[in-house]
């Protein structure tokens, strides 16, 4: 469902994991709204997230082709 088979995901997953979590630490630097508040992750393991990451890209559409854009990911997202 990802493009991956299963031995290429479990070996990503191990990159990915660290990089995830220091994201999120340094969003929880910037926080605007209190702690606890806000929406509860469905999706509470790294191999979780990962899955719907890889899974979203390759069934949606990451350019535009009405207009030729190609849309770049994740330089100009504001991931916090």
């Amino acid at each position: 469902m990802t493009g991956l088979n299963r031995k290429a995901f479990e070996a990503l997953v191990p990159t990915f994991t660290p990089i995830y979590e220091q994201t999120i630490i340094e969003c929880k630097k910037s926080r605007q709204t209190a702690k606890g508040a806000g929406r509860k992750a469905r999706l509470e393991k790294p191999q979780e997230k990962l899955f719907y990451i890889l899974f979203y890209f390759k069934y949606y559409p990451t350019f535009d082709e009405r207009w030729g854009v190609i849309l770049t990911w994740p330089q100009e997202t504001d991931l916090c």
